[in-house]
């Protein structure tokens, strides 16, 4: 089997104001997504990691869903083969977590076509980088299948709007799979048999009518041939290249190049087809989890010092005038990407070699993927040996054998778990943490019919759907025209004056270390390592919000990680949501943080009987002051009660639009008020699950968790509240003293 790869090549960097990452996409026609087969593919993914793993002829349907499609690291998505219909073959889509990727389906497809399980749309659409992925799979070309003709040109017609849509949404487009094509001899593929079959005519007009390009064809390696067919014995019948990556001139055709490389060979999975790979970078912010070995050791003070010098001769050659000139999203841009680019020159880790990488597969089921190879190679040479024809096909079934034995997943344990114990019992939580590369976040759930869902898909609308519903959030943003009025008081200039070097070196000494990344890799120790010169920088992009008053749309979207607290662990209301943002924003909240609380004290906006989230004020005082009254009315003979409410959610129950009310009739306004309305205007989070993310969830309400400034919007928001318990003039009077 051979497995399709390719990576976007580098472009050239004129100039450090983008952010660029390594991108990899690879597509494989498994010929059945098997228990076997998934567990050798998923060792051959954690020793190769590609960004994007797309496979056809999953032969998945809704009634043979296999148990181990997770992946630790990776969201994946399954489009079912249509199991009235054998023309399809079944999809599944791998891309790594922390790759900002939303699926897409053309909303003009019709709801009842038969073919439309047989593309499948990834979209990555981040800042200037807008990349349409897409898995296909067409029909084989026989004899026996009659239908495939009809088939794949309704296949190809839907393909061809959706280009044409995505086109006009300024998208570039790769797409990748098996087409069970012939093309001939085309240029850069000489290699190739001659002949042309049907599926192979519809190809070369799909190609050439769009104006797309065959990536095959940049290939330089004399091996064109993207599937090798093997008799049972191991014998070699026949070659032929059925499976294509193309490419629309919009992403730079001639900066990509292409490779194969056999999969069967080297990794043992029984299939016909190869892995073709290209290497290069894109613009693309990755976000969500991180793998902890690739964190920087900030321990390293050598390290530490060369990527601070790195990071000084790089912003050096930046003009800080045209630096100032920019949008603030643009000046975010391009501080992550001198922050990433000097991280990585100087924070180098170390790769581990063969023997120390984490392998799925044991050694016995690695000692015959060997056996085989040696064996495969023997019968090319000699076809007619029986014995080693027969030692071959004895070796495949105790491959298969060894890998099923030895494979108890871990869906497998909670469901054996769940027929023999309550689900709330402590074993069940147990096992759901005990997975490999998973964290505490939710792995199974109950869906509306009181059964329990292991499939991650389901498991993460679930989650979304739970969230949705409490916080009251949107699956789109909303459309908003009205411009922030940005006029200002006497407290309001006061508040959106420019940040000064003093006050900017504070905040940044306060920042904490240790602490995770933002939802774009860059850890607080980047900021408090960077020096003078990342400094002044940043202290100019603050600037240039609090004139502009508005946040860089990319930085809003912040990423839950949920924490069992208590009760049935699926349910997605017993886990305490943890958002984490970006480490930058931080440092511009922290700032704005401070000169409101000097602000709101100074003023008393507070009333004096709000204790939390106050530094000169502390719960000790509140139980003083009840434990006052207490002794007054056991003194004077009087009757006393205490009323306590507890306010469930409370952060996530706040109306926005009243909050910024009461932030005006303060006098907080001009810019500061318009950055703190802008972070708030279709700004989203998503949540993690199965090591995975759900799709973004748009907010309406609520003040942000983990943000600097909430507490302090919190108390804010609840002055009036406690004003008018006041006004009642209820309770004990124990003098100017409280």
């Amino acid at each position: 089997m051979y497995l399709i790869a390719f990576t976007i090549f580098r472009e050239k960097m004129a100039q450090t104001s983008s952010l660029y990452t390594e991108l990899t996409v690879q597509s494989l026609n498994i010929d059945g997504a098997t228990e076997e087969k998934m567990y050798i593919l998923e060792d051959y993914v954690i020793n190769n990691s590609p960004d994007f793993l797309l496979i056809q002829e999953s032969k998945v349907t809704s009634d043979s869903l296999p148990t181990n499609l997770e992946m630790a690291g990776y969201t994946h998505s399954v489009k079912e083969r249509p199991s009235t219909d054998k023309q399809g073959g079944g999809l599944i889509s791998y891309w790594k977590s922390d790759i900002p990727v939303r699926t897409w389906e053309n909303p003009k497809k019709d709801k009842d076509s038969k073919v439309k399980n047989e593309t499948h749309w990834m979209l990555i659409d981040a800042n200037t980088t807008k990349i349409a992925i897409c898995n296909v799979y067409m029909a084989c070309e026989s004899g026996k299948n009659k239908g495939f003709l009809d088939w794949n040109t309704a296949i190809y017609n839907e393909l061809k709007e959706d280009v044409n849509t995505l086109r006009d949404m300024n998208f570039a487009i790769l797409i990748l799979g098996d087409l069970n094509g012939w093309v001939g001899k085309l240029p850069g593929m000489e290699g190739n048999h001659e002949k042309k079959n049907q599926n192979g005519t519809l190809l070369m007009n799909f190609v050439n009518n769009e104006e797309l390009y065959i990536l095959n064809q940049t290939n330089r390696s004399d091996d064109v041939f993207t599937r090798t067919h093997y008799s049972k014995n191991g014998r070699l019948l026949s070659q032929s290249c059925l499976d294509y990556a193309i490419i629309s001139k919009e992403a730079k055709i001639g900066d990509w190049s292409f490779s194969i490389y056999d999969i069967q060979e080297k990794d043992g999975i029984q299939t016909d087809h190869k892995l073709i790979s290209v290497t290069g970078q894109v613009k693309v912010m990755r976000g969500g989890k991180k793998n902890k070995a690739s964190r920087p050791n900030f321990n390293n003070q050598e390290q530490n010092n060369e990527f601070k010098a790195t990071l000084r001769e790089s912003i050096k050659k930046v003009n800080l005038m045209q630096f100032r000139n920019c949008t603030s999203t643009k000046q975010a841009e391009q501080l992550h990407g001198l922050i990433h680019k000097a991280s990585t020159k100087a924070y180098k880790t170390k790769k581990r070699s063969p023997g120390k990488r984490k392998r799925k597969l044991n050694a016995d089921a690695r000692r015959i993927i060997d056996q085989k190879k040696d064996i495969k190679q023997r019968l090319e040479k000699d076809p007619s040996n029986q014995m080693l024809k027969q030692e071959f096909i004895l070796l495949k079934q105790e491959l298969k054998d060894t890998i099923l034995n030895g494979v108890i997943t871990h869906r497998k344990k909670i469901r054996l778990e769940l027929a023999l114990n309550d689900p709330n019992k402590k074993t069940f939580w147990r096992l759901l943490k005990r997975s490999p590369g998973k964290d505490q976040g939710i792995t199974a759930a109950w869906d509306e019919n009181k059964k329990i869902v292991f499939e991650p898909k389901k498991v993460k609308e679930i989650v979304y759907n739970s969230f949705k519903s409490r916080l009251g959030g949107k699956d789109e943003p909303s459309v908003t025209s009205k411009k922030k009025d940005k006029k200002a008081t006497k407290i309001g200039k006061a508040l959106s004056k420019p940040v000064t070097e003093k006050e900017l070196e504070k905040v940044i000494s306060e920042i904490k270390k240790d602490k995770a990344p933002g939802p774009y890799g860059i850890y607080g120790e980047h900021i408090k390592y960077g020096g003078y010169w990342l400094h002044k920088f940043i202290r100019a992009w603050i600037n240039t919000m609090l004139k502009e008053g508005s946040v860089p749309e990319f930085l809003k979207q912040g990423r839950v990680s949920l924490l069992y607290k208590r009760g049935d662990c699926l349910v997605p209301s017993n886990y305490r949501p943890i958002c984490i943002t970006s480490v930058m924003l931080k440092v511009l909240t922290r700032l704005m943080n401070t000169r409101l609380e000097q602000m709101v004290e100074h003023h008393g906006f507070l009333s004096q009987n709000q204790f939390g989230f106050r530094k000169t004020h502390s719960t000790s005082d509140a139980i003083l002051i009840i434990s006052a009254a207490i002794d007054k009315a056991k003194m004077e003979s009087m009757d006393a009660g205490l009323a306590s409410i507890d306010l469930s959610a409370a952060y996530d129950m706040v109306c926005r639009t009243t909050l910024f009310k009461k932030l005006r009739s303060l006098g907080i306004n001009g810019t500061f008020l318009a950055i703190i309305e802008d972070y708030y205007t279709n700004d989203s989070v998503v949540y993690a699950v199965n090591d995975g993310v759900t799709k973004p969830l748009f907010m309406t309400q609520g003040v942000k968790q983990g943000c600097n400034l909430s507490p302090l919007l919190f108390n804010l928001f609840m002055v009036d509240v406690v004003d008018e318990i006041n006004n009642l003039q209820l309770g004990i009077d124990l003098g100017t003293r409280f």
